[in-house]
């Protein structure tokens, strides 16, 4: 006989079907499998997929407590972090309860605790490491870097190609990127750097990577863009030159009416424009401004992504700084939304303001001996939905 109750409206779980609830049937040990590969998934897909294999399981995941939906997509929830505590319907077993930890530590996963005034001091110029226990924290991103590392060799754990790639070249060879030689191969980069954002309304990554089929990089933005604007022009490296492509896209036909492709399309125009100015007198001379920047410290080198960036719509220091990073300059990292929120629970008592926890994570990684590119990508895959479920395994 199954159980009744759980969430079961349509609002909070709308995978819901009738039948179902009248079964009544718990998670399952076949069913936690099932979910642990939809994590990460949205409402949408979910509902298009298998029905069984898919829609089910999400349905049961949601009815008793162990996964939810934020931003419409699928993410586990703590019960499901500590689910060895839980019985099929999400109640607590007799006998106690035992928070779930990685199998290769003795010890629970740390939290790095920060004092804030220190932290302001920091700030300002003081000691970057006031108030921070600094092994306790280099020894949890080394753990953190291992974790992951071993993950990507697993064919079990769902990864999109592309991010299996990165956590094997980037954290288990610790390789950094080149700097482009080439003018296309940097116009190319910081393309896919602006159309990186996945935010309301567009949601343009994941919209991109459904026309692609993975996560468009450098290598396969032309093809992404042939597809979305059905222009076979984007496929010739000519058009990639800054002028080029701001040729390319004043000729492409402007869209009233869809919004998703004259967002890209303006993005993209003025992100040509300043790139045919900054790129004039040479690559050499580019790198020289960003290097100048890198010198004068975090706060200078935020200061000039403010003002590169000021003439392209849509884009910010954050986007730029995912552009520099992936041309040669490790000395940046990218605050976006995984970071602001992967970032404090790390080190609780951090800023919230985009520029002051760049400048935080700058010097902070200097005292790691880490560079920022390192410190980003870790905490970066670390918040993936898609992987949580096997990072509390």
């Amino acid at each position: 006989m199954g159980k009744t109750g759980g969430i079961i409206d349509s609002e909070r779980n709308p995978f819901v079907l009738d039948s179902w609830i009248d079964q009544g049937y718990g998670l399952t040990a076949k069913r936690r499998g099932d979910l642990a590969l939809l994590f990460g998934q949205t409402r949408e897909e979910i509902l298009k997929s298998d029905e069984n294999k898919c829609r089910y399981p999400s349905f049961v995941g949601i009815r008793w407590g162990f996964a939810e939906l934020q931003d419409a997509t699928l993410v586990p929830t703590e019960k499901w972090a500590n689910r060895q505590n839980y019985d099929t319907y999400g109640e607590l077993k007799t006998g106690g309860a035992t928070r779930s930890y990685p199998r290769q530590m003795d010890t629970p996963p740390k939290t790095v605790t920060v004092n804030v005034s220190a932290r302001v001091q920091e700030i300002s110029g003081g000691s970057t490491s006031a108030g921070i226990d600094i092994p306790n924290l280099r020894e949890e991103m080394e753990r953190r870097r291992l974790k992951l590392v071993a993950l990507a060799h697993r064919d079990d754990v769902p990864m999109v190609p592309v991010e299996r790639e990165h956590i094997i070249e980037y954290l288990e060879h610790t390789k950094l990127p080149e700097k482009p030689a080439d003018e296309i191969r940097i116009m190319k980069e910081f393309v896919s750097s602006a159309l990186s954002i996945n935010q309301p309304p567009h949601r343009i990554r994941s919209r991109m990577q459904k026309i692609l089929g993975d996560i468009p990089l450098a290598g396969t933005i032309p093809l992404c863009l042939e597809r979305l604007y059905e222009c076979t022009d984007f496929m010739d490296d000519t058009n990639w030159t800054p002028a080029g492509l701001t040729q390319l896209l004043e000729e492409l036909t402007e869209y009233p009416d869809d919004p998703f492709k004259e967002h890209i399309r303006r993005t993209l125009l003025g992100l040509a424009v300043v790139m045919t100015k900054a790129l004039r007198e040479g690559i050499s001379l580019f790198y020289k401004s960003v290097e100048k920047a890198v010198a004068s410290g975090p706060e200078q080198a935020w200061q000039f992504m403010v003002q590169f960036t000021q003439p392209i719509p849509n884009v910010g220091p954050g986007l730029m700084s995912d552009f520099l990073k992936n041309i040669g300059f490790p000395e940046f990292v990218k605050i976006d939304q995984r970071l602001k929120k992967e970032f404090p629970a790390l080190v609780p008592g951090l800023p919230t303001d985009p520029r002051e926890m760049f400048i935080f994570a700058v010097k902070l990684c200097r005292q790691l001996g880490m560079t920022p590119f390192l410190f980003d990508h870790i905490l970066y895959q670390w918040g993936n939905v898609k992987l949580k479920a096997y990072l509390d395994l």
